[in-house]
């Protein structure tokens, strides 16, 4: 079961990865603290594919899977992780047209305590 955060505004992602490169599929910003909920791989071709997916900060490249096999439907991230401002969620599949992305981010925003300084 994935655990989603209570709180917070949904952001839904669906990307047909077209290229065998690199794809950006969410950005960080400020102000904003975004934790990954859910990522499904669809692999709708059914031939044989690997994903990668990872945080890049801006100077490394942080793995959350490489090389990862997506027989069918894959799902990932039963743990929330989050994605700071300026980091990038990135996903690579081995081939073109092979992988379609649906996941989900949730953005909440700073709460400024109601309880005193």
């Amino acid at each position: 079961m994935i655990r989603t955060p209570a709180e917070g505004t949904r952001h839904d992602i669906r990307q047909k990865l077209t290229t065998a490169n690199a794809t950006t599929i969410y950005t960080g910003s400020a102000k904003i603290r975004a934790i990954i909920a859910a990522i499904n791989f669809c692999n709708i071709t059914g031939g044989a594919v690997t994903v990668d997916l990872w945080i890049n900060d801006g100077s490394s490249d942080f793995y959350f899977m490489k090389g990862f096999t997506v027989n069918g439907v894959t799902s990932f991230m039963d743990v929330p992780a989050t994605i700071e401002n300026g980091d990038t969620l990135k996903v690579q599949a081995s081939g073109a047209n092979i992988i379609d992305v649906v996941g989900v981010i949730v953005e909440q925003t700073p709460q400024t305590s109601r309880h005193g300084p």
